[in-house]
C-alpha cells in the first residue's frame, strides 16, 4: 500500500492535482447526466426521418454555440483574475460580455436562419417536408443558441472565482430538466418536445449559476451598454481562437450532411454512436487537461522552454498508455456498450449493431486527438494561438476528403474512421510546430492564462 499512499500524498499536497482531479470527477458527474438524454430521446423516438431532421438541426445550433461558448468560458477566466486584482469593475465587464454577447448571438441566429433553407437544398439530401421539419426546429431552438453562450460565461466566472463545483454539475440539473419537459410533452408533440427540453433545460441552468453568482456575493452585475474598459481587450483575445474554431466546429455538420446521402436513419446512428463516444472523450478532457494548461504555464513562466518541453513530453507518456487502454476496452466492447445504452429502446437489431461499430471507428481517434490537445495546451502556453487557424482549416480539408473516400466504402462508419485518420494526421503536424515554438527564442513576458489570485 506504499505506492497508493504516496500518490495520495502527492494529490493532497498538490492544490493543482487537488483541482484536476476534483473538478474531473464533479464534471464527469454533471456530464454523465447528460448523456443520458439521447439514451431515453432513442428509447422514445428510435431513429427515423424525423430524428434525422432533429439532430441535424441540433448539430447547427452546437455549432454556431460552440464557436463561442468554449472561447469565452476559458478567456474569460484571466481577465477576471486581473480585473479584481487591479480593482476594476468586475460587475460591468461581465455584465458587457452578456449584453453584447446575447445580442450578436441574437443577431447571427436571425442571418443563419436566412440562408440555412436555400444552402441545405444543395449540400444535404433531404426531401422537402424534411427541409420544412429542420427549419421549424431551427426557429424553435434559436433561443438555445443565446442561453448557452449566457451559461458558459456564468460557469466562466464561478471557475475564475475557484467555485468550481456548481459549473462541473450544472449539466446534471439541466439533464434533469430536460428529461421531464421531453416525457411531459412527447406524446403531444413528437420530436417538438425535444426542442423544448433542450431549451428549458439550458434556461434552468443558466438561471441556477446566475443565482449563484449572487448567492455568493461575487459581484454586483450590470446591465449598461457602456464599454467597459476590459472588454475591447476581451474581444480581442476571443477573436483568433475564435476564427480556428469555425472551422473545427462546422465539422459535425459537415458529418452528418454528408451521412444524409448514404440514406433514412444514417444521421442519427451516427448521432447515437457519436453520444457514447463522448464519454470517454469527457472522462479524458473534463480536468486533466484544463488543469494542464496551467501547470504548463506556470512552469514556462518560471522555468522557460525547456521546462516546458519536459512538461509536455511527460504529459503524453503518462496519458498515452491510459488512454489507450481506455480504447481498447471501448473497443472489444462496442456491442455490449451499445446493447446497454439502447438496447430497450425502439432501435432494431440492425441499427443497434451499427451505433456500436460506428462507436468503435469513432474510438479509434481517441488517442491522437488526446495527444494532439496536449501539444496544443503546450503551443497556448507559448502564446502561439495562431496554430488554432492553421488546425481548423488543415482539420476541415482532410476531414471532407477522408469522408468521400470513406462513406461510399463503408458507409457512415467511414464517417467515423476518417476522424480518427485526421487527427492522427494533424497529431504529427502539432507535434512538429510545437517543438519547432519550443526551440525558437521566445519572449520574455509571461503567458496570458495564468491565475495567481489568492
Amino acid at each position: 500500500m506504499t505506492w497508493l499512499a504516496s500518490w495520495k500524498a502527492r494529490i493532497l499536497g498538490s492544490p493543482l492535482a487537488r483541482d484536476a482531479v476534483s473538478t474531473t470527477v464533479l464534471s464527469a458527474v454533471g456530464k454523465a447526466a447528460g448523456f443520458l438524454v439521447p439514451l431515453f430521446i432513442a428509447a422514445w423516438f428510435g431513429a427515423t426521418t424525423e430524428t434525422d431532421a432533429l439532430f441535424f438541426a441540433y448539430s447547427m445550433v452546437l455549432f454556431l454555440s460552440l464557436l463561442f461558448a468554449p472561447v469565452i468560458e476559458t478567456i474569460i477566466v484571466p481577465h477576471v483574475v486581473q480585473a479584481r486584482q487591479e480593482g476594476q469593475d468586475v460587475g460591468a465587464f461581465v455584465g458587457n460580455i452578456m449584453v453584447y454577447g446575447a445580442g450578436a448571438m441574437a443577431v447571427l441566429a436571425a442571418v443563419f436562419l436566412l440562408l440555412v433553407k436555400p444552402v441545405l437544398v444543395v449540400v444535404a439530401n433531404f426531401d422537402a417536408p424534411s427541409l420544412a421539419l429542420i427549419h421549424r426546429l431551427l426557429l424553435e431552438m434559436a433561443p438555445l443558441v443565446i442561453l448557452i453562450v449566457l451559461t458558459s460565461v456564468t460557469a466562466g466566472v464561478l471557475n475564475a472565482y475557484r467555485h468550481f463545483a456548481l459549473a462541473a454539475l450544472s449539466p446534471m440539473f439541466r439533464a434533469g430538466v430536460n428529461l421531464a419537459v421531453i416525457y411531459a410533452m412527447k406524446d403531444r408533440f413528437g420530436v417538438h418536445a425535444i426542442v423544448w427540453g433542450y431549451v428549458i433545460g439550458e434556461l434552468s441552468r443558466f438561471l441556477i449559476l446566475l443565482v449563484a453568482l449572487k448567492a455568493f456575493r461575487l459581484m454586483k452585475l450590470g446591465w449598461s451598454l457602456r464599454v467597459a474598459p476590459r472588454f475591447g481587450a476581451f474581444v480581442k483575445d476571443c477573436s483568433l481562437q475564435m476564427t480556428g474554431m469555425v472551422a473545427v466546429g462546422f465539422q459535425p455538420i459537415i458529418d452528418k450532411a454528408m451521412a444524409s446521402w448514404l440514406g433514412e436513419s444514417q444521421v442519427s446512428i451516427l448521432h447515437y454512436a457519436d453520444t457514447l463516444y463522448m464519454i470517454p472523450v469527457t472522462f479524458v478532457t473534463g480536468g486533466i487537461l484544463v488543469a494542464m494548461l496551467s501547470h504548463f504555464s506556470i512552469n514556462y513562466c518560471q522555468h522557460g522552454p525547456e521546462r516546458l518541453r519536459q512538461d509536455v513530453r511527460k504529459s503524453v507518456r503518462v496519458v498515452m498508455p491510459m488512454v489507450a487502454l481506455l480504447t481498447v476496452g471501448f473497443v472489444l466492447l462496442h456491442q455490449p456498450i451499445a446493447r446497454l445504452a439502447y438496447g430497450r429502446g425502439a432501435l432494431d437489431g440492425e441499427s443497434l449493431g451499427l451505433v456500436g461499430w460506428v462507436m468503435a471507428c469513432l474510438m479509434l481517434g481517441l488517442l491522437p486527438n488526446t495527444i494532439g490537445r496536449i501539444y496544443l495546451r503546450g503551443l497556448l502556453s507559448l502564446r502561439f494561438t495562431a496554430v488554432f487557424v492553421t488546425y481548423g482549416a488543415a482539420f476541415t480539408v482532410l476531414k471532407v476528403a477522408m469522408n468521400y473516400l470513406l462513406m461510399w466504402r463503408l458507409g457512415v462508419a467511414g464517417i467515423a474512421l476518417a476522424g480518427g485518420l485526421t487527427s492522427l494526421f494533424l497529431l504529427f503536424y502539432l507535434r512538429a510546430v510545437f517543438y519547432n515554438r519550443v526551440s525558437s527564442p521566445q519572449p520574455a513576458s509571461c503567458p496570458a492564462v495564468v491565475d495567481k489570485s489568492p
